[in-house]
């Protein structure tokens, strides 16, 4: 179990993560475990905490859930916003980087991207209909 970062809110399973998911703002979740990359990873964490408005920060505990989401080994950052996934990593930049990262996804106009979302979901929707059997789409076979 990765320590826990006093100042985070934990989420310890897959429930919790998506009860954060449906919180307004940047949810920004923190994946560490106990190696010194990842307590360096926290110091920042924790020291960035109130720079950037609109983050919400968690500490992502159940490790399965973090690598379902793509990152493998800590230290890493989960970055939803609008229960849209921004980013999910292994993250080793430095503070800086960390930095202008929250402050790009806290500014995101997120109207394009739920726009672009939409038309790949009717895209792949219409894409899913084309490919039912001829036969299927118009009804049983006349006698």
């Amino acid at each position: 179990m990765p320590p826990e970062a006093e100042g985070l809110h934990p989420v310890g399973d897959r429930p919790a993560f998506e009860a954060a998911l449906g919180l307004p703002g940047l949810a920004a979740f923190a994946v560490a475990s106990d190696d010194h990359t990842s307590r360096s990873f926290l110091e920042a964490v924790l020291r960035l905490r109130g720079r950037v408005d609109g983050v919400r920060w968690h500490q992502l505990q159940d490790l399965e859930v973090a690598r379902m989401l793509g990152v493998e080994q800590p230290p890493g950052l989960v970055l939803f916003r609008e229960g849209v996934g921004l980013y999910a990593e292994r993250f080793t930049a430095g503070e800086v980087v960390l930095e202008a990262l929250l402050r790009r996804a806290a500014s995101l106009d997120m109207g394009p991207v739920h726009r672009e979302m939409e038309q790949a979901r009717a895209a792949e929707a219409s894409l899913a209909a084309h490919r039912v059997c001829p036969v299927a789409r118009r009804g049983p076979m006349p006698r």
